[in-house]
């Protein structure tokens, strides 16, 4: 698994988040929990830890998809390099 590659992702979809305008109380929530579980990854990610990630990253992306196209594009881009590595 490229560690390196996951983290510059998870990186990037971080910053997203964070920059994301939320449209209402839900997104702002779920914007929030996004983050957090990526901030709680930390140094010391484990595979179950990266599939529990990725479950939370599909179940967004739909909620997610009308009102934030640039973030459900790096939860996405973080979506797919996690199948890659068969996460």
């Amino acid at each position: 698994m490229d560690e390196a590659r996951i983290r510059q992702l998870l990186t990037e979809l971080h910053a997203e988040l964070k920059a994301a305008q939320p449209v209402d109380a839900r997104t702002r929530e779920l914007l929030t929990e996004l983050g957090n579980d990526i901030q709680a990854i930390g140094g010391g990610a484990t595979p179950d830890r990266y599939r529990s990630l990725r479950g939370r990253l599909e179940e967004a992306t739909a909620a997610l998809e009308a009102t934030h196209p640039k973030v459900t594009t790096a939860i996405e881009r973080v979506i797919d390099t996690l199948a890659f590595f068969n996460i």
